[in-house]
Formats: C-alpha cells, structure tokens, sequence
C-alpha cells in the first residue's frame, strides 16, 4: 500500500532567534516539509538532540574556531538537481542520520 511520499524532515539550527522563528513559520505552512525539533540555535541543542537519539550523555568538547577548509553550506532550492536526476529522492532528515551513526557506533 502506497501512503504517498514522505514529507522532507528539517532541523533548522542557526544563532540567529528571528530567522530561527522565521524559517520555522514557513515550514509549518508547507505539508511538504516536517521539523523533527524545535530550531537548534546553539551547540548545547545539538548535544543535546544527539544524546536524546542515541539514549546516552555524550563525552564531548566545543572549540569556538573556525577549522581551515570549512565551508558553510546552504541549499534552498535543488529543483534543478531534482529535474536532472528524477529518480532521486530526499530519503533521511537530520533525526534518520543521527540514528544511523549511533547506530553505526554504538557499543
């Protein structure tokens, strides 16, 4: 049984509260798009979305440096991409991809 496709999972993370807030009212509006939390807008958030995915306190540090070589990248629209290749389908959102690496690590 088909139930249709799957809607495009987001986790929103920035530092700035209003685009944060912004981004999110636009995703609410579209069926099309899911959050799986709440906007991250810091690097606690995120430790402690991966320690709420993997079921455990996380051993980690934060650096507040840039790393040579980093690059910020950001995607806003990929129909382009998506009429060039139209078998291809968004298949994980940010709470899959978690899972899958502490699963790929986990004890």
């Amino acid at each position: 049984m088909d139930e249709g496709p799957r809607p495009v999972t987001l986790l929103i993370c920035d530092d700035h509260r209003v685009l944060t807030d912004a981004l999110a009212i636009v995703v609410g509006l579209d069926a099309g798009l899911e959050l799986v939390a709440p906007p991250v807008r810091d690097a606690q958030s995120a430790i402690d979305l991966c320690a709420d995915v993997s079921g455990r306190a996380l051993d980690w540090s934060y650096v507040d440096e840039t790393r040579i070589g980093d690059h910020i990248w950001w995607i806003s629209d990929v129909a382009k991409f998506e009429s060039h290749y139209p078998a291809w389908t968004r298949r994980y959102g940010i709470r899959d991809i978690l899972e899958d690496i502490h699963a790929a690590c986990a004890p």
